[in-house]
């Protein structure tokens, strides 16, 4: 009675694919510092690439190019996190710098709102939202940034930033509602 040899399946064993990763490293590194400019970027979007590659390992195929899949991979994660931040800094219904400095000659309703306008509104909001607020807005700090002068995690000051983006448009509302 013979054996038969065990079929290819098309799948990498663990030990291989791992393997494989640790031979493409300095490869992609170079390729993500290039894609993002700044190294500790670069070294981040590796280490995602990495963990996702390791998660989704069943779904590559051994006569694939391992090094497209996961230039691809890290390129798709790069293009998702441009986008969430870029997401993340609407402010009411546009970015602080599409508003003009100063108000206009002639007021209507949020047409003619102004980054002074949301400068005042900002003076009502407690100081720690403020503050968190005006970093990202207004001085164009990321959040780990901000959470590291805060002393706090980024996820509060995203926290925080959302709050006081609430709070400074409830007041431009009431502001509205009363006519000044």
């Amino acid at each position: 009675m013979t054996t038969e040899p065990p079929l290819d399946d098309g799948v990498l064993e663990d030990e291989e694919f791992r393997r494989r990763l640790v031979e493409l490293r300095e490869s992609l590194l170079r390729f993500a510092r290039r894609r993002a400019g700044v190294w500790g970027e670069a070294d981040d979007l590796l280490q995602e690439t990495f963990a996702r590659a390791l998660t989704k390992r069943h779904l590559y195929r051994t006569d694939g190019n391992l090094y497209s899949w996961l230039c691809t991979m890290l390129v798709n994660i790069q293009r998702t996190r441009l986008s969430k931040a870029s997401a993340q800094r609407e402010v009411l219904t546009a970015d602080v710098s599409d508003y003009p400095e100063h108000p206009p000659t002639s007021r209507t309703w949020r047409d003619e709102l102004c980054v002074e306008d949301i400068r005042q509104a900002l003076q009502e909001v407690p100081q720690p939202f403020r503050e968190a607020f005006e970093l990202y807005h207004f001085e164009r700090m990321d959040q780990k940034s901000i959470a590291e002068r805060q002393g706090t995690d980024p996820t509060r000051v995203s926290k925080r930033v959302a709050s006081a983006k609430r709070r400074i448009r409830a007041i431009l509302l009431s502001r509205k509602g009363n006519g000044s």
